[in-house]
């Protein structure tokens, strides 16, 4: 089975019992999702992952820490474990069924500004409560901003540091902060990632940057404010001198956690 099929076909299995295969709903590399039903038949999106064992510890401390955290703008995680299919050690998670995603609204067309404000102020406050917990998301982009029952939530299905656990540090994606690849995990790496995410969904396109040069990203005079010089104040290099969420939520007006 080649990486880009994993898990697709296992439709009509049954996850400990409880949790039905559907639809298949994609998959990549070690990773699948399907629509499955909570009891009471309430749909809902089951993640099956195998990994090794270090790094299944962690999803699994992970995901029943974000059991408890609770969030208007935070997705919300009903139930994780271990499952075998097909001789697979997995571990799966089962969230609340988001019915679309930032990366799937901006392809239709780039974010005005009220709109932006709107989503981002929402999911921002998610993100500061995170923050407040110790949790470090480290995952920050436009596939992780969903819309749930019309709602924008931030997906907490994913933490680079959240509780006791941490989970490896992935390699450096076109979102992540740039001290991350040094191993360097704060706060201040979701603030950068705030900043990519934000400029794409207002321009569809990334900031030019040349990541060897010792210079910050390019942010086009076009973005209009307060949003230009919130990405710029999120892309800075040095991570000290970045904004942090609660001031980009006051920059945008908001600076309690919106219900």
């Amino acid at each position: 089975m080649g990486t880009t099929s994993f898990g697709n076909g296992w439709e009509g299995r049954v996850v400990e019992g409880e949790f039905p295969l559907l639809e298949w709903l994609g998959g990549s590399g070690n990773c699948s999702s399907y629509l499955t039903l909570l009891q009471g038949s309430q749909g809902a999106v089951i993640q099956l992952i195998q990994t090794d064992s270090v790094e299944a510890d962690a999803y699994i401390a992970q995901w029943n820490f974000a059991k408890a955290l609770s969030h208007p703008h935070l997705t919300q995680v009903f139930e994780a474990g271990r499952c075998v299919i097909d001789r697979s050690d997995l571990v799966y998670v089962v969230t609340e069924r988001p019915y679309s995603t930032l990366s799937k609204i901006i392809r239709g067309g780039t974010l005005k500004a009220e709109l932006a404000g709107e989503i981002f102020n929402r999911v921002l406050s998610a993100l500061s409560y995170l923050h407040q917990n110790g949790v470090v998301h480290g995952f920050i982009n436009p596939t992780n901003i969903l819309l749930a029952d019309l709602t924008p939530k931030l997906s907490a299905t994913s933490f680079l540091i959240a509780g006791s656990a941490a989970r490896s540090i992935p390699g450096t994606g076109k979102y992540d902060a740039p001290e991350l690849q040094h191993g360097e995990v704060t706060a201040a790496a979701d603030t950068w990632s705030v900043g990519m995410t934000l400029y794409e969904s207002m321009t569809r396109a990334l900031p030019s940057w040349d990541a060897t040069a010792d210079e910050e990203p390019e942010v086009t005079e076009t973005l209009p404010d307060p949003f230009r010089e919130i990405v710029q104040d999120c892309l800075r290099v040095d991570p000290l001198r970045r904004c942090t969420i609660q001031t980009i939520l006051e920059r945008l007006g908001e600076s309690k956690s919106i219900a």
